[in-house]
């Protein structure tokens, strides 16, 4: 016995936790590890004991038990069967009170109120009956007035027929003159020097046709159907162009103010009835083929 040694990681231990002075420490800690259960048990003990001796005849006569008893009552499908009635599907359960009962409804909400004063209804179970010597009116029953309806009948559309005309500044580049109203294969400037004629506009663009009398055709707008020769001219709103005129040798300038609508009438021209009667209705928006989408 004398020869037995500790382990070396034992011996190598105790000198590390003595160096470091940690032995006081460790051996704390396992008293302590021993201590505290051993103590937590006899606590616990000390204290269920005491409840447990107050409240035993109490808990003894509060007891109930953890399983109910069946009851066959609740579960009894016929119990259950026999408490509804038997009803016959294909017989009429709602049926309208009599019309003598109507009328006497009928009646006494007819009756007028008397004026004076007026006790308050009874709250209890009874109602007061009316002294013998008073009798409600004789009301006279008029039959109810038919309340007329007027039916709204939609309106019928009217029809309005639109042309395009332009306001333009024509005339020698001194002498600029307005026209303000220009209607459709209108002479510009004028009758006697038909240098140009209105044709059709689209609301953005305006067509004219241009003179065979006119050399030249310069500024804005666009020629129809080359530049060098232009028997039609497209222009909008602002632009300024020029036409030289051969049998004066002068220049002439259009300007091109504005494009508007102006309301021509109120019915579709007879044509247009007789050919919307047999074919169906008629597109009349205009057909501006040089014009195009604009």
């Amino acid at each position: 016995m004398k020869n037995v040694k500790p382990p070396q990681f034992l011996g190598n231990l105790f000198r590390d936790m003595r160096d470091r002075h940690l032995l006081l420490p460790a051996l704390a800690l396992v008293i302590g590890m021993l201590a505290v259960p051993i103590l937590l048990k006899s606590h616990n003990d000390a204290h269920s004991a005491a409840p447990a001796s107050e409240n035993g005849g109490t808990q003894a006569n509060s007891a109930t038990p953890a399983v109910v008893r069946e009851e066959m009552g609740v579960t009894d499908y016929k119990k259950r069967l026999n408490r509804l009635k038997t009803k016959n599907p294909f017989h009429q359960q709602y049926t309208a009170p009599p019309p003598d009962a109507q009328a006497q409804a009928s009646a006494s909400a007819a009756l007028p109120s008397t004026s004076g004063s007026s006790a308050p209804p009874p709250t209890g179970g009874t109602s007061a009956a009316p002294p013998a010597s008073t009798a409600p009116p004789s009301v006279s029953a008029s039959p109810p007035t038919p309340s007329t309806t007027t039916s709204s009948q939609p309106t019928k559309p009217t029809f309005h027929l639109y042309t395009f005309r332009v306001s333009v500044k024509v005339g020698e580049a001194n002498d600029l003159k307005d026209r303000n109203q220009v209607s459709s294969l209108a002479l510009l400037p004028s009758k006697h020097k038909p240098i140009l004629s209105f044709l059709e506009a689209n609301g953005k663009q305006a067509l004219f046709l241009v003179s065979t009398d006119v050399n030249s055709v310069s500024g804005d707008g666009r020629c129809v159907p080359r530049p060098k020769d232009c028997q039609y001219i497209i222009m909008r709103p602002g632009d300024k162009a020029h036409f030289d005129y051969a049998p004066d040798g002068k220049r002439y300038n259009l300007v091109l103010v504005n494009i508007h609508a102006v309301e021509i009438g109120h019915k579709p021209p007879t044509d247009v009835l007789s050919k919307s009667a047999s074919t169906g209705p008629v597109d009349l928006k205009q057909k501006l083929p040089l014009l195009g989408d604009g």
